[in-house]
Order: structure tokens, then sequence, then C-alpha cells
């Protein structure tokens, strides 16, 4: 592998994972090289992936670096909420049988907890492993869908000081496509696409139309 420049790449999806954002980044990954660029990926460990296949390491430097984190699942957290909710109600007298009888009560609680993205429940394990790596890199590059990859690597870039380049296969809101179960999650969406497009040193979009979008506005 080269000894030219680093660039950290920040992918939920990546290889042996048979998403397309996977091939996205293990693209770039091969053929970096070519160009005096050496790539590192942040990403999560296998087991969180629907689909694999294991084919697609081949088309990978063979001594790439690849840091897997694990990552908070929403049913682990939940049980870990639920707990501690039975221990509570304990302490105030109350005789719970077992975690089922737990429920929240609020629309706006189930609504609030079932719709947190994978990413989200990434972004500390992905935030104090990335910022070590990309001390050791010149920049710092992730691609969407999904956006919170965007968001994962535009903390860790202004944690460690480098640029931030973002890669957009499709815009982040999408007309009509974007539905949010509440108004807070609508507002921390826009919150989150304002500030990390604020943030980056340089954004790709893969069709002129998306340019244009952005241009725009």
């Amino acid at each position: 592998m080269t000894n030219g420049k680093k660039v950290l790449i920040v992918s939920w999806s990546f290889y042996p994972d048979h998403a397309m954002g996977a091939h996205r980044a293990g693209k770039l990954c091969k053929y970096l090289p070519l160009y005096e660029w050496q790539p590192m990926v942040l990403t999560v460990k296998e087991k969180y992936y629907q689909v694999t296949d294991p084919s697609l390491l081949t088309q990978l430097p063979s001594d790439i670096r690849i840091k897997r984190t694990s990552c908070f699942s929403e049913s682990g957290v939940r049980t870990g909420v639920k707990k501690i909710l039975c221990l509570l109600s304990r302490l105030r007298g109350k005789e719970v049988a077992n975690l089922s009888e737990i429920t929240f009560k609020s629309k706006m609680a189930r609504k609030l907890w079932l719709e947190i993205p994978e990413a989200g429940w990434w972004l500390f394990a992905a935030v104090r492993s990335g910022v070590k790596m990309a001390r050791g890199c010149d920049v710092v590059w992730a691609t969407s869908p999904v956006a919170g990859n965007l968001v994962v690597a535009a903390i860790i870039a202004r944690l460690s000081g480098k640029p931030l380049v973002i890669d957009l296969r499709d815009p982040w809101r999408i007309e009509g496509g974007n539905l949010y179960p509440t108004p807070i999650h609508n507002f921390v969406d826009l919150l989150f696409e304002k500030r990390v497009f604020k943030s980056a040193d340089a954004i790709i979009a893969v069709t002129p139309r998306i340019a244009e979008m952005y241009l725009s506005k």
C-alpha cells in the first residue's frame, strides 16, 4: 500500500455488507491507493449486517486498516431502561413480576423511542474510536445515505481538527420521502443537516441535480 496521504472513511455499511453504501465505500478503498491515498475504515462489526458476502473482502487492499466497533442495539437499550424502571417501581413499593409489565405509556415516548436510526446507536462508539484514527489521517470522508454517517463523521472531524468531505448519493431530505413520526424528529433532522453541511470542507454530489439542489439553497 502507498505511503501517501491517509483518509478516514466513516461508513456504517462496509464489506462484507451487501448494502449499496458498502459498495460505495468499498470501491473507494479499492482504487484510492492507485492515486497515492491510503484508506482507513471505521465501521461496525459484521454481526450487525443483515446480508453479507465474504467474497467482497477480496477486493480490498490486503493491509487495509479496518476498525469494527460495537454498537448499542435498540433491544439492548430498551431492556436496560426497563430494568431501571423496574427497580424504581420496586423502590416505590410497587412489585413488578417481569420486565414485560414495563411499558412506555406515552404515545410520544413510544414514537421517540422507536425512530432512532441505526447510526444514532453507533454514535458514541464511533466517535470514541474515530477521533483516535482521524488524528493520524489527512481528511475524514463519509457517504450518505445513511445521513447518520455524515453526522458521525462531522463530529469526528470537528474533534480531531481534520477536514471533512461528505459524499451525497441522494439528497439528505427527499421531498415526500422523509416521514417523521413527530415534529421533534423533523426539527432534529433539519438541525443536523444544517450543521453538517456548514462544517463540511467539500461536498461531493453524484448527480448535477443534487448539486444544483444544494447550490440553490
